[in-house]
């Protein structure tokens, strides 16, 4: 996820991370793939429904032209489903119909500021098969836990040591909302 997010350009100001075990190890496998890390807040989104999902979306700082918000279904996909305003891209719409599953990401662009998100365009609805069919299977071979701790010493790791078929199973936890100002 993080390869394809650089692929495209898409990279975030801040990332909106829930503090659940597997969405924290997730973003560790996204961040070490991004150019460059963005500013990161861990924010109670285990079990939140959409509308608590787009409050916290609205205490995002002007500043902030992009972001990743790293959470769980089915408050994601619902979010997703209820930005998708007038506008939006009729594949990804279909898409996001069919099933926003588990390692998916839904881009949605909008104008204005943080507090009054709603409507957006859906521009991209990407699912674990089509990211793979860019970039190979999702679950990539990460480094070993030590080398991207050093390389990003701002985020938080885990006292545990990490195995390399452990994060390839982990990265299969992600389900993500980008959601960008124009």
């Amino acid at each position: 996820m993080g390869r394809e997010l650089a692929a495209r350009g898409w990279l975030p100001d801040l990332a909106l991370v829930s503090p659940a075990p597997r969405t924290r190890d997730t973003w560790r496998l996204v961040a070490a793939e991004l150019p460059v890390p963005p500013r990161i807040a861990f924010k109670a989104l285990y079990d939140a429904s959409a509308a608590d999902i787009l409050s916290q979306i609205g205490q995002t700082d002007a500043s902030s032209g992009s972001l990743l918000v790293i959470g769980h279904n089915p408050g994601l996909e619902h979010l997703a489903r209820q930005l998708a305003g007038p506008g939006s891209d009729a594949k990804a719409l279909k898409r996001l119909e069919e099933k926003f599953p588990t390692a998916a990401l839904a881009r949605v662009v909008f104008e204005g500021d943080w507090s009054v998100v709603s409507p957006a365009r859906l521009t991209h609805c990407c699912g674990r098969r089509t990211l793979a069919s860019v970039h190979g299977r999702c679950g990539r071979q990460s480094p070993p836990h030590a080398r991207l701790s050093r390389q990003f010493p701002q985020l938080p790791w885990p006292d545990s040591g990490w195995t390399e078929s452990g994060l390839s199973v982990r990265s299969r936890c992600l389900t993500s909302l980008w959601v960008e100002a124009v």
